[in-house]
């Protein structure tokens, strides 16, 4: 005889893994400036002005992007 109550997997809950390419809406604004606005520039124009000692900053694009959704 098969039971077939289900039984909770504690190690697949702790182990469920989430894009967050997959919670952003298609047509949110965060998509139009990835696909319209190169932030390459930011590295270039940002890189001297980084130290190569200590602990690893956030990116700089990172930054732009949230400073220009908060604005």
């Amino acid at each position: 005889m098969t039971i077939m109550q289900g039984k909770r997997n504690q190690q697949e809950d702790f182990m469920t893994l989430v894009s967050l390419e997959s919670m952003i809406p298609t047509d949110h604004i965060v998509r139009l400036m990835e696909k319209h606005i190169d932030f390459s520039l930011i590295d270039k124009r940002t890189r001297s002005l980084y130290s190569n000692k200590g602990q690893p900053s956030v990116d700089p694009q990172i930054l732009i992007r949230m400073i220009s959704l908060a604005t």
